[in-house]
């Protein structure tokens, strides 16, 4: 019998994803994970499907309609840790046909549709917990008799006009610790250390 340690990560939910950001929503995770001593990777597909009520309503989309769905799957030291898809209505899927790459895109999503006049301004995050999916246990690795619950982090980005996308995050509740910060956030990481 092995035992494979678990390894907590704390996500900042401060710092990933940020409108502002000049980074990638990757390299964020990637220097997070490596910050706390482990080895981060990715994997990415891409799939179109019908947008579910919930995120039509968030989105101001048609329930039913078309959207491209962005999955990455984000492994530490070779474990499944999360499960992010972004989900992108199909009136800015024909604005910005590279939504539907199968691959990462290297200035991340965000940084992407600035570039194309699509600057997102502004996120919700909403969290809540819940007992994962058969497909969310089997991609995260979570036995069945374990018990164990997934937090859904599901985010919603504005332009200044309008929704423009959902991000919806899962991850094993005991793999992950949601860190959040208000005010001058480089003076709690300075002296959090």
């Amino acid at each position: 019998m092995f035992v494979r340690e678990q390894v907590m990560i704390e996500a900042y939910a401060w710092r990933d994803d940020q409108p502002m950001s000049t980074t990638s929503e990757a390299d964020l995770f990637f220097r997070t994970v490596r910050e706390q001593g482990h080895e981060p990777s990715q994997e990415f597909s891409t799939r179109v499907e019908p947008m579910p009520a919930d995120y039509a309503a968030l989105l101001h989309v048609d329930v039913g309609s078309t959207a491209a769905v962005r999955r990455c799957l984000r492994l530490v030291d070779g474990v499944p840790h999360s499960i992010q898809d972004s989900w992108y209505p199909q009136w800015l899927c024909e604005k910005v046909p590279q939504l539907f790459s199968p691959h990462n895109i290297a200035q991340g999503t965000t940084k992407l549709l600035r570039e194309r006049g699509y600057h997102q301004v502004a996120a919700l995050t909403t969290t809540s917990a819940r007992m994962p999916t058969p497909v969310e246990a089997v991609l995260l690795q979570i036995p069945v008799v374990a018990g164990t619950p997934v937090l859904h982090n599901v985010l919603t980005g504005y332009t200044a006009d309008r929704p423009l996308r959902i991000s919806a995050a899962v991850f094993a509740a005991d793999k992950v610790r949601l860190i959040s910060a208000h005010g001058d956030i480089e003076t709690i990481a300075r002296l959090r250390r």
